[in-house]
């Protein structure tokens, strides 16, 4: 495995340097103060526009909503000006932090131009001094030019394939011969887009097409995610705008017998399916150049596509009760209705999409959402409380403290696992660990701890958990009997502050490799391996002695097979094949859980964060982060015996856990 991928990953091109990085910063700056100057100078003119459209068509309807003609006509350039300082602010920002590389100025410099375009105020600009026309149409013909430059260049600054340069010669007198159409608008025109723009359209499929095929053929993966934000946000500014499209011509006569609600559709047509979308598209782009969180592509996909399925359904929903109801519809109140009724339905919709989406599409065993019902913590593990003295005085008391079953007085509650309770047990002078079934289990439950009963029989090893006895009482009540560890979970450890140098983890691991070796030699998987469901056993002066494995409530056997739901292991420390094929899984799922482990015990956080989504396509496509980012002096020796453990591909990865700790130990 290749360890400095990442690194590699972190330079977009090739680096200006000396008096070329001079000229280009120059030529930016000079660039982006234009478009600056040209945008502030064109508000006003939007302002009177939108005035006059406010006193010759609005005069009435205006005040029946309580809004003024000044109100309307500052509303668009207010808009506009919100819009535009995010775009600069994005664009220089990123020209300051990457100034030296080709592709991170021109995209800096097409956040700056394209936020700040004006073709209303430029338009009306140009018919009140046509001497501007020029520097209008430039700077109107730039900006597509650097779109389309992104498109084309991005994430590497390489045209690829070569041949990908003539686009560009291309589009330089079609975006001249557009600005010009377009500066030249007749005021009030509703002509439709000009034809240089519509070939332009269809260059941009061409451009399109050679990005999917660098993405396949030339990219590597920190590229990838770079480009799917890119995508993505180019996919959340036009389906809005598509969304329009299709409902526009439906709506748009009703609206003009009934001025006050057009001028409330005006307004929201231009914040969220104009300037919102737009100003999204640069915050991602902004994201793909800084990898600020690059790796929840993936998930920001997954999730955009539910929502976008439901709302395209949703609207053809809508249109059709609308036509078929439009002599019903007299009122807004009926037409809130309407909205309110069908916006009722995304939820319950949208959850149902979603779960096809996760397995259908993306190959998950579990729906995303389930796996956020089911809890970050997974399975849990009964948490032991150390150093508790084993006298009978009860201090923690459960449900079923007091009580006496198959022989045992049960004691202290000591925790409460996935499947039910763990009590301190007494019989005679030993304390033992009963572990109850809750009484209302369902089927499936009740399968698991009794598979994992019979698994703990005939598991016997030093840092194996100790098993003794499973039984029923005659009320029903399911129970397992194993020792009672008076030690430290590995969890509670790592969060103590105690240190864990490279001998503890080193003494840790070769305890639970070896378990592991031994479990899988007899054909066990135990799919929950985490540090809450490692023990540590302390002595007098607090130091390790050895750690033992718990809880195998999920485990697979060779002998025995259970699917569902709840089967879902910790999200944390799971495999990937674990994540979409749990059928294949075998022995180097462990170690993979078992890399997870070590990544966290050497830097003190798990290589991957955030909500459940983001975790699951973490384990998927993210490579683990750098960890000399948070332990410096970090040895290679340690670094790459981890990150083989971190393979995605079960094949890459140790085929035994002593394997893994043998490369570790040397």
């Amino acid at each position: 495995m290749d360890t400095t991928a990442t690194q590699r990953d972190t330079v977009l091109t090739r680096r200006i340097t000396g008096r070329w990085l001079r000229w280009a910063r120059v030529v930016w700056s000079i660039l982006a103060a234009i478009a600056v100057t040209l945008f502030v100078m064109s508000l006003p003119l939007t302002y009177a526009d939108r005035l006059g459209q406010a006193y010759n068509f609005f005069s009435e309807a205006l005040p029946e909503i309580g809004l003024t003609p000044q109100f309307y006509a500052a509303y668009f350039p207010a808009i506009q000006l919100i819009h535009a300082i995010i775009g600069v602010t994005l664009g220089v920002f990123v020209m300051l932090r990457r100034s030296d590389e080709p592709i991170a100025l021109i995209v800096s410099l097409a956040l700056v131009v394209t936020s700040t375009q004006n073709g209303g105020g430029f338009n009306a600009w140009q018919r009140g001094d046509p001497a501007a026309a020029p520097l209008l149409v430039t700077m109107y013909a730039l900006s597509y030019v650097l779109i389309f430059a992104n498109l084309l260049l991005f994430p590497d600054g390489r045209f690829y394939p070569p041949w990908t340069r003539w686009i560009m010669l291309g589009i330089l007198p079609l975006t001249v011969l557009d600005g010009l159409a377009t500066v030249n608008r007749p005021a009030s025109s509703a002509a439709p887009a000009s034809p240089f723009l519509i070939v332009m359209g269809l260059i941009g499929f061409v451009a399109l097409y050679a990005q999917v095929r660098r993405f396949r053929r030339g990219m590597t993966p920190t590229q990838r995610q770079q480009v799917k934000w890119v995508l993505f946000g180019l996919f959340v500014s036009v389906v809005p705008i598509t969304l329009f499209n299709l409902i526009d011509p439906f709506v748009t006569p009703w609206f003009a017998a009934r001025p006050p609600l057009r001028v409330l559709y005006r307004f929201f047509i231009h914040l969220f399916l104009l300037y919102v979308p737009f100003t999204s598209f640069s915050v991602a782009l902004a994201i793909s150049i800084f990898r600020y969180r690059l790796w929840d592509i993936d998930y920001a996909i997954n999730r955009s596509l539910g929502y976008a399925l439901v709302s395209a359904a949703l609207v053809i929903l809508f249109l059709i009760l609308f036509v078929l109801l439009q002599s019903l519809i007299t009122n807004p109140i009926t037409l809130a209705l309407l909205a309110i009724g069908v916006g009722l339905l995304f939820n319950p919709l949208r959850k149902r999409i979603q779960r096809v989406i996760d397995k259908r599409v993306y190959g998950l065993r579990y729906a995303i959402d389930a796996v956020a019902a089911h809890g970050r913590s997974g399975t849990v593990t009964a948490q032991r409380p150390a150093n508790i003295n084993p006298a009978p005085a009860i201090v923690h008391r459960g449900s079923f403290s007091g009580q006496m079953l198959g022989g045992y007085l049960l004691g202290d509650l000591v925790g409460r696992g996935g499947m039910g309770e763990v009590y301190k047990g007494h019989l005679g002078d030993q304390t033992l660990a009963v572990k109850l079934l809750a009484g209302m289990s369902d089927a499936e439950t009740r399968v698991r701890f009794a598979r994992e009963s019979a698994i703990l029989e005939r598991l016997k090893h030093p840092n194996i958990v100790t098993f003794y006895e499973y039984g029923e009482s005659d009320a029903g009540l399911r129970y397992m009997v194993m020792d009672y560890l008076d030690g430290v979970p590995l969890d509670k450890y790592i969060k103590s502050g105690a240190s864990i140098g490279m001998d503890t983890i080193r003494l840790v691991l070769r305890d639970i490799s070896d378990a592991l070796d031994y479990v899988h030699a007899r054909g066990v998987v135990h799919r929950d391996l985490k540090p809450a469901n490692i023990m540590l056993m302390l002595r007098e002066d607090k130091t390790i002695d050895r750690a033992i494995l718990m809880d195998f409530g999920i485990a697979k056997s060779a002998t025995t097979a259970i699917t569902g739901t709840e089967t879902m292991g910790t999200i944390d420390y799971m495999a990937p094949e674990q994540i979409q094929a749990a059928a294949n899984v075998d022995a180097r799922a462990d170690i993979y859980a078992l890399g997870i482990m070590l990544y966290e015990m050497v830097t003190g956080a798990r290589p991957f964060q955030g909500n459940a989504g983001q975790v699951l396509f973490a384990h998927l496509r993210q490579p683990p982060p750098d960890m000399h980012v948070r332990v410096p002096d970090l040895s290679q020796a340690v670094i790459v015996p981890i990150l083989r453990a971190l393979s995605k591909a079960p094949d890459d990865r140790y085929d035994h856990a002593g394997d893994l700790a043998a490369a570790l130990a040397a």
